[in-house]
């Protein structure tokens, strides 16, 4: 597969995934969107959702740290309105099981 090719169709992936790296974030982040600042500690992940050969990185709402772990399937939660940006639309994902 070939980086940074231009990429002029849409190609519908799934909403489901699985973890492929992750860390939990104590550092202070604001949110340049919408100014609020991050809740801490929160979970940034690298996310290859199925059908992909690649991953994105995203936030994991995961309460409970100890549950963690690469190799975790996880699901995105969209937002109620849509604006058609593919970080925006996505407000975290959750673990889920399968």
């Amino acid at each position: 597969h070939d980086c940074f090719v231009k990429n002029e169709e849409f190609v519908p992936v799934s909403d489901k995934g699985t973890v492929t790296a992750y860390t939990v974030t104590t550092v202070p982040y604001t949110n340049p969107d919408t100014g609020e600042p991050k809740k801490l500690p929160y979970t940034a992940a690298y996310i290859q959702l199925d059908g992909t050969f690649g991953n994105i990185m995203h936030q994991l709402e995961e309460g409970d740290e100890s549950k963690l772990r690469t190799g975790m399937r996880v699901q995105a939660v969209f937002a109620e309105e849509r604006t058609g940006s593919h970080f925006t639309d996505i407000v975290h994902f959750k673990t889920i099981e399968e």
